[in-house]
């Protein structure tokens, strides 16, 4: 063996040796952040991808909250009734948010807009928790205001828990308040219940259907089912009722809602309700006005095949003056399409009156010749004269002198003129 390269080799040993200890040393002592570990260099390793800044926190829900509802109040200002963003809002809130809405809605300024926040906050309030929401609803200064927040908790909570709300409504007492409370109970309890809507009203305390709400709340709790799909529950329940006065009022409410949209149809079914008599004639009379409201042109043809001959000649008029309100031209139209009989004295007036009230006076008074009883004729001239006279007396003096007059219509004409001086 060579000897020199023997005298070399422990030299280069120790010399490697001793650099693998320095490396050793120094990444212990200096640990992860040396510049020999790549997570500790100053910029990104090469290929490798930036990390993202992280998410911003949300907002708090008390934030949120007063946001949108300052968002709701701004745009109710413009709009004559809430929209399908604000019952989603009130719909959606939780238990925990309502007093914090509740005190949001109070601090608002004093206006429809914030009434009506107000009742919408306490209805959602008595969804989840009646007694609450009454409590909360107590709080509101205004009286209007809390009354009518009040009134919708009531009927959320029959609504939700009808038998609970109508013992803690008959714990008002006596009196006005104890009424509304337990008619806006027993309305919310028709919308999901009709039968034990009525038996929660025969349950009531006896000065409860004494009073004027009592009778009126069997309306409100057939127009409630009614609202809410239930006519054949209307239906079967008044059947099953014995005759006498809850029968009819039940007939006569359910006519009511029926009436305006198939007449013939509710005919039919009185024939079965309710026996010959005034409670059904008051029936039939229910059914007409719901028709008139809806649709009058329908109710003036359908008044006018009324059996009953005394209400035939005011059913027509009834219709004929709610139509003219409408369509005045088409009113005169059918008028004159139909047999000239007495009882279109009742149309022909309401028709006269109409005009009078729009103040087209000549031709009001071309339908007060058409009536036919001399009294009423005298009556309705006497009417128009003053009238025209007193707004318009320069036209009234024309008319009087270019137009051909018998001596009773110009003394009729001239009868009710206020004396001059």
């Amino acid at each position: 063996m060579n000897r020199p390269l023997v005298r070399v080799v422990p030299w280069l040993l120790l010399l490697v040796l001793a650099f693998v200890l320095g490396r050793w040393q120094g990444r212990t002592l200096a640990g992860p952040g040396t510049i020999d570990s790549p997570s500790t260099q100053a910029g990104p390793v090469d290929g490798a991808p930036e990390t993202a800044p992280p998410e911003p926190s949300p907002p708090p829900r008390r934030t949120v909250l007063a946001q949108t509802l300052a968002s709701l109040h701004s745009a109710a200002r413009t709009m004559a009734a809430p929209d399908a963003r604000t019952y989603a809002f009130f719909e959606g809130l939780e238990l925990g948010d309502l007093p914090e809405v509740s005190s949001q809605i109070r601090a608002m300024p004093a206006g429809n807009e914030q009434d009506l926040f107000f009742a919408m906050v306490i209805r959602r309030w008595a969804e989840l928790d009646g007694p609450a929401a009454l409590e909360e609803a107590a709080l509101f200064p205004a009286l209007g205001t809390r009354q009518n927040a009040e009134l919708g908790a009531w009927e959320a909570w029959g609504a939700r828990e009808p038998r609970a709300a109508a013992e803690r409504a008959r714990l008002a007492g006596a009196g006005a308040p104890r009424d509304r409370a337990l008619a806006s109970v027993l309305i919310g309890t028709a919308t999901r219940d009709p039968q034990l809507a009525l038996e929660l009203w025969q349950s009531s305390p006896e000065d409860f259907h004494n009073a004027a709400l009592g009778p009126r709340a069997l309306d409100q709790i057939v127009a409630a089912a009614c609202g809410t799909g239930q006519r054949e529950a209307i239906k079967a329940l008044v059947l099953a009722q014995p005759e006498g006065a809850t029968r009819e009022r039940l007939a006569a409410a359910l006519c009511a809602e029926w009436g305006g949209h198939y007449p013939d149809d509710a005919l039919l079914w009185l024939d079965q309700a309710l026996p010959e008599g005034e409670a059904r004639t008051t029936a039939m009379a229910r059914i007409f006005e719901s028709l008139v409201q809806k649709d009058p042109a329908l109710a003036a043809t359908w008044g006018a095949g009324f059996p009953d001959n005394r209400r035939r000649s005011g059913m027509i008029a009834s219709a004929i003056s709610s139509w003219a309100e409408i369509n005045a031209t088409d009113a005169e139209l059918w008028i004159n399409e139909q047999s000239d009989t007495a009882e279109l004295d009742g149309a022909t007036f309401a028709m006269a009156a109409h005009y009078i009230g729009s103040r087209d006076m000549p031709r009001a008074f071309s339908w007060i010749r058409r009536l036919r009883r001399d009294e009423a004729r005298a009556e309705m001239l006497g009417n128009l004269g003053r009238a025209w006279s007193r707004e318009r007396p320069s036209e009234f003096q024309e008319f009087i002198d270019q137009t051909s007059l018998n001596r009773a219509e110009l003394d009729a004409l001239l009868s009710k003129l206020e004396p001059k001086g």
